[in-house]
């Protein structure tokens, strides 16, 4: 999902929303794209935008800044809030209310993290009225705000664009999100996985997760081929515990001779959502197989796991990248065949800086500077391919190639 369509998206969904819904979520997967989200708001005057400058201070001097930027911003003066944070949030609904169709965009909510303030928030949204709402701008998922009694939204969201939304997850289940294409990240529940307490526990866990169904076998032979099985047993159990540390619970559970992901784990992995928006793009019309390539285009961040080299990543890595250049020549492919050359061009490069011995595509880019008349270009192309395949492969270009070269004016 390219930046205009995210902002569509938003734009749709929030237009889409019942008007109880009083308490809007921002999904943080997308941080860097909600300023333009704010600016719509802003320029919109309808409410306030309210960031709070201090990642530690009391509540009263949360109060404080809130009145003085509701004071600063609307014709709404408010008196000393009481402390306690459901009387306080009752006394700003009820000016709130008397405003029509007001919002509150807070900002940066990740820096306050206070219990109190949460309580503050959530009641407020249970006290606005209809078309009355809070947005929140944060780089976390909030999860003190996750109960709303019905009265929480998150936009947006996209679930096969690992865009989750959390306000519909039931309290038995907990969400794990995996990106591990690019250097790896991980979040349980809207947390971040920062400490693994070492490499074994982090590798062992994406590659539980990128299996999701494997056998005790496979999973010694991939890690300790050189032990004894007591004792690759032990140092299995050890690190496997401690990625149960980590998460907070049990990844995984075992039967019938396979270890998979626990029932209660509910996975958005993006290598899943990568590979099944390329195959789905196969088999698609052309309009909806660009809108699947663009989506796959998007998820793919980097090489599978970039900063491990360990043999099962290094393998699983070439065979993504493989997937990621069918991605690009199938949407280069689209627009060639839509005579859209510059488009189909940049799309060919991208496939070929990755694999520059693929002649196909070295055919096709020379093929396309031919039709924009840049023989030299064409020329070029060839002559790159050339030394790569002498250089790396021993080899000459083939028939094919040599005689698309010939034809070079």
């Amino acid at each position: 999902m390219n930046k205009q369509d995210l902002l569509t998206t938003i734009h749709q969904q929030f237009q889409a929303l019942s008007t109880d819904k009083t308490l809007i979520i921002l999904h943080p997967a997308d941080y860097q794209f909600h300023r333009h989200t704010i600016y719509q708001f802003l320029l919109s005057g309808q409410g306030a935008y309210f960031h709070y400058p201090a990642s530690t201070g009391t509540l009263d001097a949360f109060y404080e800044e809130l009145v003085s930027t509701l004071e600063q911003q609307t014709s709404i003066a408010l008196p000393k809030l009481p402390t306690h944070p459901v009387t306080a949030a009752q006394k700003v609904a009820e000016l709130l209310n008397k405003q029509p169709d007001f919002t509150l965009l807070i900002d940066a909510y990740d820096r306050i993290e206070q219990p109190d303030v949460d309580k503050f928030v959530l009641t407020l949204a249970e006290n606005l009225t209809d078309n009355h709402r809070i947005v929140i701008r944060s780089r976390t998922l909030p999860s003190g705000l996750l109960h709303t009694n019905g009265r929480l939204a998150m936009i947006p969201y996209a679930p096969d664009k690992l865009l989750v939304d959390y306000t519909t997850v039931r309290p038995e289940e907990n969400i794990l999100e995996v990106r591990s294409l690019g250097p790896g990240r991980a979040l349980i529940d809207g947390r971040s996985l920062e400490r693994w307490d070492g490499l074994l526990p982090k590798c062992l866990f994406f590659f539980m997760v990128d299996r999701a169904m494997t056998t005790r076998n496979d999973i010694f032979d991939t890690f300790w081929p050189n032990l004894k099985k007591h004792e690759a047993t032990n140092v299995f159990h050890v690190t496997k515990r401690k990625i149960s540390e980590i998460l907070g619970q049990d990844l995984t559970t075992y039967g019938s001779g396979f270890y998979r992901i626990a029932d209660n784990i509910q996975v958005y992995y993006d290598v899943v959502a990568f590979q099944e928006a390329v195959q789905n793009a196969a088999i698609a019309d052309e309009d909806s197989a660009i809108l699947m390539y663009q989506d796959a285009i998007r998820l793919y961040r980097g090489p599978f796991l970039s900063t491990i080299d360990q043999d099962w990543v290094i393998k699983r890595r070439e065979e993504l990248q493989s997937v990621y250049v069918e991605a690009l020549c199938g949407l280069a492919d689209i627009h060639h065949n839509r005579s859209q050359l510059i488009e189909a061009l940049g799309f060919y490069q991208r496939a070929s800086a990755i694999t520059p011995q693929r002649e196909d595509i070295v055919r096709d880019i020379m093929n396309i500077y031919l039709q924009l008349g840049q023989p030299q270009h064409a020329r070029d192309a060839y002559e790159r391919l050339r030394l790569e395949l002498k250089e790396v492969l021993h080899v000459d270009p083939s028939p094919e190639t040599q005689k698309l070269a010939r034809q070079i004016p």
